[in-house]
């Protein structure tokens, strides 16, 4: 079944996060697959934070299958959210409750023609053998080649969980 429709349901209380002194910022989020959504039914998930008193979003990013785990004893997923530009950690402060909102995203690829491009769009190419998708932005783009458009499902329906940064703790012995 290829329905969007249904966000992930998170049941419980999401796990804190660490805003480290260095590095980048690691937010899971464990998380059920309604019985309208199969796992082949999208390619991406999406994570938005946001303050809770005002709304403002602080971040937003998707994150691939790749760092999608199932723990078989709880039959429950765990998506993994890597927050690695200064600019979005800058925007995240420790000792502050977030509002997490996941989504479901399914990438679609629509086929160009195989002209020469002369703009400032992204486009993709396949490579067939490896099935991956590669990113190209910008002018002078060969003739003869098929390109790709990129134009993102996202599920309208999200799933909302508060969640909380916290400070590295340093623990001396």
């Amino acid at each position: 079944m290829n329905n969007l429709n249904y966000p992930p349901i998170i049941e419980g209380k999401l796990p804190a996060f660490i805003k480290p002194t260095t590095g980048h910022i690691s937010v899971a989020i464990p998380f059920k697959l309604s019985g309208a959504v199969g796992y082949n039914d999208f390619s991406h998930m999406r994570l938005k934070l946001k303050t809770i008193t005002t709304g403002l979003e602080k971040y937003v990013g998707d994150t691939s299958k790749a760092n999608i785990t199932f723990n078989r004893s709880t039959n429950t997923y765990v998506a993994i959210f890597n927050i690695a530009a200064a600019a979005d950690i800058n925007k995240i402060n420790a000792a502050q409750f977030y509002k997490a909102q996941v989504a479901f995203v399914k990438y679609n690829y629509n086929t160009t023609s195989d002209t020469t491009k002369s703009d400032t769009k992204t486009y993709y190419t396949y490579n067939s053998s490896t099935k991956i998708y590669s990113v190209f932005t910008g002018n002078a783009f060969a003739t003869g080649t098929t390109y790709y458009e990129r134009s993102d499902s996202v599920s309208p329906m999200s799933s909302v969980g508060i969640i909380k940064c916290t400070s590295p703790i340093n623990l001396t012995i």
